[in-house]
C-alpha cells in the first residue's frame, strides 16, 4: 500500500503508527513523532488522523469529476 505524506497543521511531517487499543487493533493512523522536539520548533498541535479517513488525491479528484459529470 502506498501511504500519503501528511503534515500536521504546523507543517511538521507525520508518521504512520498502528493502534493496539481493543477497539482499533491494527488500524493505522498518522501522528507526529518526537513531540518534545517538535514543541521546541514551535508546533504544539496534537494532530492525528486515521489513515482510512483520508482519500488519495487521485481518488478524491475522480469522485469529484464523477459527481460533476452526473449533473
Amino acid at each position: 500500500m502506498s501511504w500519503l505524506t501528511i503534515n500536521c497543521q504546523c507543517g511538521i511531517a507525520t508518521r504512520i503508527f498502528t493502534a493496539f487499543t481493543p477497539a482499533n487493533v491494527g488500524k493505522h493512523f498518522y501522528k507526529r513523532s518526537k513531540p518534545n522536539f517538535i514543541i521546541v520548533l514551535g508546533c504544539k498541535c496534537d494532530y492525528w488522523k486515521w489513515v482510512d479517513d483520508l482519500l488519495h488525491p487521485r481518488v478524491a479528484n475522480l469522485i469529484h469529476n464523477l459527481k460533476k459529470d452526473k449533473r
